[in-house]
């Protein structure tokens, strides 16, 4: 699975751009940052997804600007992005990067059932989570060691615990939300 694919396929399906426009809607959301996009990388995507037949660009002219290519997906790329959707949020070897970066291209993409289907899922596997890291904590402690853990690593231990009650909490609410009828309008 590529990342760039993902982005760039889920930025046409909302509507046409041209590479440069899709390098600007990655900027604004940040993706470059906070899902290791590399920008770079976009014009190629672009050629590798239109050689794949999964898109189709469309040269521009405009008197005042050199001509450019606005890409818009098609029905093979729109069922590809469908794919990767499902693929990234029911496999168990997703990371949770790309897990939530999934989350920016959902709507109208997958149904309301795989949608909950693979919430559900993330959700049972961060509760285990947290449960083996509070049995590897409690053993720890009941052992007589004669090395503490330093301050350090016990605050990055609660970090950690924090950080996947957070996820938990926001999976909780996304589950409930996506109970509701006024939410099926995002989905297939």
């Amino acid at each position: 699975m590529s990342k760039v694919d993902l982005v760039v396929l889920g930025f046409l399906k909302r509507k046409p751009e041209y590479g440069y426009e899709i390098i600007q809607l990655i900027k604004k959301h940040h993706i470059d940052v906070w899902a290791d996009i590399k920008l770079t990388t976009v014009y190629k995507v672009l050629q590798r997804l239109q050689l794949k037949k999964l898109i189709s660009g469309k040269l521009e002219y405009d008197p005042k600007n050199p001509p450019k290519t606005v890409f818009s997906i098609n029905e093979k790329g729109s069922d590809y992005l469908k794919k990767l959707l499902s693929d990234i949020l029911l496999n168990d070897s997703t990371t949770d990067r790309d897990f939530w970066l999934s989350m920016l291209f959902i709507k109208k993409n997958i149904s309301k059932e795989l949608f909950v289907e693979a919430l559900t899922k993330k959700r049972m596997k961060i509760e285990k989570r947290l449960e083996e890291m509070q049995q590897a904590h409690q053993k720890f402690f009941e052992q007589d060691n004669e090395n503490e853990l330093p301050y350090y690593h016990l605050a990055n231990m609660e970090m950690m615990k924090e950080f996947n009650l957070l996820k938990l909490k926001t999976l909780n609410k996304i589950i409930k939300q996506s109970g509701e009828n006024d939410n099926d309008k995002y989905f297939i």
